[in-house]
């Protein structure tokens, strides 16, 4: 057990739970020093938390118990840097979410229980500017440059794809609200 005052240790302990004081103010918590972590021992699976590397906080499950083995095999399920980026399946992420698997990899967005909305928002400095995602109301997978009350994109559960429209008629159905009645607006056209 470590005990700070001001900053400064008032004992040698090398343990993981710290207590400080910063004139009238008191911190508890549990301090994690490089190589210490907490630890979960079952008969099933070993789990840990830990800062075994400088910057990094791990999750995950280990071999050979490190309280008695030398050759402790870590697996870490999630990584944390200390700039914020998380990793699952990589230690090393290079980006706010960084998912890695040798399998098929995928991200899962799900309503719950109850039928509604399934999507991702992108925003750019605070302002949307696109979403992708299921909407239920209308009962298609949608990409939008604004919300879903728009059709920008659409696939239904046939497999028709609509522009424009949230009820494409066929395999591809062009709806523009610009132009003469009866013509939508579609352009096929090389690179010259």
């Amino acid at each position: 057990i470590d005990f700070w005052t001001d900053g400064t240790a008032t004992n040698a302990a090398s343990s993981g739970i710290g207590f400080q004081t910063y004139g009238s103010a008191k911190y508890t918590g549990i301090n994690i020093r490089q190589g210490g972590g907490i630890w979960g021992y079952s008969s099933n699976s070993d789990t840990y938390i830990t800062s075994k590397d400088t910057g990094k906080i791990h999750f995950g499950e280990f071999s050979n118990d490190p309280r008695e083995n030398t050759t402790t095999t870590f697996t870490d399920w999630v990584t944390i840097l200390n700039s914020g980026n998380v990793g699952i399946g990589t230690t090393s992420p290079s980006s706010e979410l960084h998912v890695n698997s040798s399998d098929a990899t995928g991200i899962t967005v799900s309503s719950g229980t109850s039928a509604t909305d399934s999507y991702v928002n992108f925003y750019q400095v605070g302002t949307p500017k696109g979403k992708i995602g299921f909407d239920d109301s209308d009962n298609v997978f949608k990409i939008t440059h604004q919300d879903f009350g728009s059709s920008d994109l659409v696939i239904d559960s046939s497999g028709n794809i609509g522009i424009g429209t949230a009820a494409p008629l066929d395999a591809l159905h062009v709806v523009s609200t610009t132009g003469t009645a009866y013509r939508g607006n579609l352009l096929l056209s090389d690179n010259t």
